[in-house]
């Protein structure tokens, strides 16, 4: 797959569909690969015409690792943010959101549709902050405007999300994988077993970054209440949460879209925090538009 070298570190990417098409820049989560989004969703779009980026953050799969910065662990992390005393994280989400827009320089797109999932989300609301000449409309997926006085994950999510999982051996990756997938996925969506599997498979032979998931959600809880820099956006904007999301719940997407003018909210009944087939089909139906105008 091809490298970007932007911001003094390196990008993996891949592109699908047509070089002329409307852009369309696809980030992912927390700890997530670009592998993680469903083929489904990017065959369709690149077949009807749409110019479909995808590409690991920093710190995730076949882009730069950052270890020359060590992470704070979670239990001093949280300790220093009770006691309003955190350390600078090594990088920022507006770091992040920096990558996304180099990329576009690499490859000379000057301004694209955007769309995140969870920490993507939260990236892709950064890039329409500020960088707003570059994005033509956002969409927002099972993310959050970082309202601290939001619903915050159930137990069992938070757990799931935080509790190490092991990789030392693929076997055990992916069935614990599996299991924290149960409790965070969608309990009234099926699955595609088969490319669950595949993906959590391949996230692991492409590289586990536990040190940079750390590094990644330090960012996360550094970046603060967005609330106010999105009311003073002025782009063409969706936000698709799940009805029955266990960590990041609807209320945080409700609360996205009432703070971006004009915003569509599309909740989806069943949906966790996953993108199972029926999601993924759901978002292809209002992405189109969004992105072809029509």
């Amino acid at each position: 797959m091809p490298i970007a070298d932007v911001n003094g570190i390196q990008l993996s990417y891949e592109e699908a569909g047509p070089a002329d098409g409307p852009a369309l820049l696809l980030v992912m989560g927390l700890g997530a690969q670009r592998v993680g989004w469903p083929p489904y969703l990017i065959e369709t779009l690149a077949d009807a015409g749409v110019r479909v980026v995808a590409y690991d953050n920093r710190d995730v799969g076949e882009s730069t690792w950052l270890d020359h910065a060590p992470p704070v662990g979670l239990a001093e992390l949280f300790g220093s943010f009770r006691a309003g005393r955190p350390p600078p994280p090594p990088y920022t989400l507006s770091d992040m959101a920096a990558d996304g827009i180099a990329l576009l320089d690499h490859l000379d797109i000057p301004a694209a549709h955007v769309a995140g999932a969870s920490m993507g989300g939260m990236i892709v609301q950064r890039m329409a902050v500020e960088h707003p000449g570059r994005v033509l409309s956002l969409t927002s997926v099972m993310s959050t405007p970082g309202d601290p006085s939001l619903p915050g994950p159930t137990p069992a999510a938070t757990e799931a999300l935080l509790s190490p999982t092991p990789t030392d051996d693929r076997e055990t990756y992916v069935a614990v994988s599996l299991e924290k997938r149960k409790v965070l996925g969608s309990p009234g969506l099926a699955w595609d077993d088969e490319w669950v599997v595949e993906a959590i498979g391949t996230s692991y032979d492409r590289g586990v970054n536990p040190a940079g998931f750390l590094r990644q959600y330090h960012a996360i809880l550094s970046d603060g209440d967005r609330t106010a820099d999105l009311a003073g956006l002025d782009v063409p904007a969706l936000v698709v949460h799940g009805a029955d999301d266990p960590l990041i719940p609807v209320a945080a997407g409700r609360a996205t879209a009432a703070a971006i003018p004009g915003a569509r909210l599309e909740e989806i009944g069943g949906m966790g925090h996953d993108i199972p087939p029926a999601a993924a089909e759901r978002m292809v139906e209002l992405l189109l538009p969004l992105v072809l105008g029509s």
